[in-house]
């Protein structure tokens, strides 16, 4: 058991979630709530091949015959991440053709795209500004042929648009998108104009009903210099997240269940527990019930 003070608690969740903002968790959300443009939250086994499973995942994805789209209202400047997860469901068309990540600043966007090569027929990415006064950027990496980190198949993958110090890149599960087919040691990274510009928006389109997206998150890459964050205006279009799921709950037992504790690794990634505190007798000290803690 760790003694913990429950002043101690919430300033350390409040801390987490400054680092770290999920602009969406399908996890809290209900099976068949509609979503953005045309998507809505299903229901599955991680392997959506199969009916029988222990415990099943939610996600979002599209309705039947239609392609999805979702903006969020965002402010993220300097130094900052995007993270999309989202099912690589190569076996079924998943997120390879048509898809993209987009950062709208004012005029300008920087959009990272998965197409398909017209000539040789292969999956590829691209990364670009429609800002002339940006450089860089580029694409043409195939995606199912292992450049750039994609994992096909039903696997999740990580999806990144990281700003540091006026240059954006994109990776895929820690592998960063080649410039081109050609030279796919290079990054195809893009110097910005104006290094401190304030992204205020973020849209994700192309979603088709075979494509299964987890989570949408974005947070500082050094926490010394950055501004990231999920705005305070009003959810897209169609959402309605109830945070009840979420929230913190005190029994007249002595028991703080704290449904949703977001925790970042060593990666810049995060994972979000679920844990108990019980409240010693006469006091506001709390113990932590360690075979509570479990990730959600």
């Amino acid at each position: 058991m760790r003694k913990l003070v429950l002043a101690f608690c919430l300033l350390a969740l409040s801390q987490i979630s400054i680092a770290n903002d999920y602009l969406l968790n399908p996890a809290t959300m209900s099976v068949g709530q509609s979503i953005g443009e045309n998507l809505v939250v299903k229901e599955s086994c991680p392997d959506p091949d199969e009916t029988s499973c222990q415990e099943k995942v939610k996600y979002i994805s599209a309705t039947a015959g239609r392609t999805g789209r979702i903006e969020f209202p965002v402010q993220l400047s300097t130094n900052f991440y995007v993270s999309v997860n989202l099912d690589g469901n190569t076996t079924s068309g998943g997120i390879r053709v048509g898809q993209s990540i987009t950062l709208h600043s004012g005029s300008h966007v920087a959009t990272l795209k998965f197409t398909q090569d017209s000539l040789a027929s292969w999956d590829k990415t691209s990364l670009d500004s429609n800002n002339p006064e940006d450089t860089g950027g580029g694409g043409g990496a195939r995606v199912n042929g292992g450049f750039g980190g994609w994992q096909g198949g039903y696997s999740v993958n990580d999806v990144r648009l990281i700003v540091i110090d006026g240059k954006l890149d994109a990776y895929i599960n820690e592998a960063f998108i080649p410039k081109s087919s050609l030279h796919n040691d290079v990054s195809a990274t893009i110097t910005l104009a104006n290094s401190t510009q304030t992204y205020d928006k973020l849209v994700i389109a192309g979603i088709k009903d075979s494509d299964r997206l987890f989570e949408v998150k974005t947070g500082c890459q050094q926490a010394s210099s950055c501004s990231a964050s999920g705005g305070t205006t009003t959810p897209p279009t169609g959402t309605s997240i109830s945070s009840t799921e979420c929230m913190a709950n005190y029994s007249p037992t002595g028991q703080l269940h704290v449904p949703c504790v977001s925790v970042p690794d060593a990666f810049g990634g995060t994972t979000v527990y679920d844990i108990k505190l019980n409240q010693q007798t006469g006091s506001f000290t709390f113990d932590l019930d360690m075979n509570s803690v479990k990730p959600k």
